[in-house]
């Protein structure tokens, strides 16, 4: 905490509608310039001129990790959200720093398409359009029909999309190590779920069979050719390479 001077204890923050120190302002600069990560915590990271310094980071090649419960407006910015109370997630991270134990994680390893992917499939991170697979998976089948830069996100392959060329485009190498991860493939293996439910079918006891809307189903996607066929060799195509190959 600052003492103002005349007696007033306010925390050691920049509040709202306060002027900007700018010897703090461009010390700020300087350690975003130097920055990894960037973490942003309890906040929706919309107010200027801090906004602007994450912006920098990012275009630097920061990643940046929104940690909280709060409102998060802005979570396109973000590689990794942690919807997570921020007073249990950062005792824990400094915990593990002071003790010496920050180990790099599987992921160091990924090219940025591959961290993109895990993040978003995992269930931490969000696509182009700040969207997440748990946002995703809860559409009805209407909404499905009508977004085209949703499946690319859930399926990812090594080939760029014409139709969302931002979703993430991971290497062979990337690939082995999503299949590794237990969450990436849970993360996945929903997706696949929910989209079977959009053609007329469903999993079970380690098959693919007709749901009871089978008629219904196939009548309305199947009757002519349409994006939802390349929907389906996306979807085989990404299970493959995610170790989902029996599914597929």
């Amino acid at each position: 905490v600052c003492n103002d001077g005349d007696g007033t204890i306010r925390p050691d923050i920049l509040l709202l509608g306060a002027p900007t120190d700018n010897r703090l302002f461009a010390g700020a600069e300087l350690a975003t310039k130097r920055a990894d990560v960037v973490l942003v915590v309890d906040c929706d990271a919309t107010t200027f001129p801090s906004a602007a310094i994450l912006e920098k980071a990012k275009g630097r090649g920061a990643k940046v990790v929104m940690i909280g419960a709060g409102p998060q407006s802005r979570l396109a910015v973000s590689d990794v959200n942690l919807r997570a109370s921020a007073s249990h997630v950062l005792p824990l991270l400094l915990s593990r720093l002071r003790e010496g134990r920050a180990r790099v994680g599987r992921g160091s390893n990924l090219s940025d398409d591959g961290f993109a992917a895990m993040c978003y499939l995992a269930g931490h991170g969000t696509d182009h359009l700040g969207r997440t697979l748990e946002q995703t998976l809860s559409w009805v089948n209407w909404e499905i029909e009508r977004q085209f830069d949703s499946t690319q996100w859930q399926f990812p392959l090594m080939t760029t999309s014409n139709i969302c060329p931002e979703a993430p485009v991971p290497t062979r190498q990337d690939f082995e190590l999503l299949a590794a991860d237990k969450s990436v493939v849970t993360g996945m293996r929903r997706a696949f779920e929910r989209m079977l439910k959009f053609y007329g079918f469903e999993w079970q006891a380690g098959e693919v069979r007709k749901a009871l809307d089978w008629e219904d189903r196939f009548a309305y996607w199947a009757l002519a050719p349409s994006h939802n066929d390349l929907r389906i060799s996306r979807i085989l195509g990404a299970m493959s390479l995610c170790g989902l190959q029996s599914e597929a």
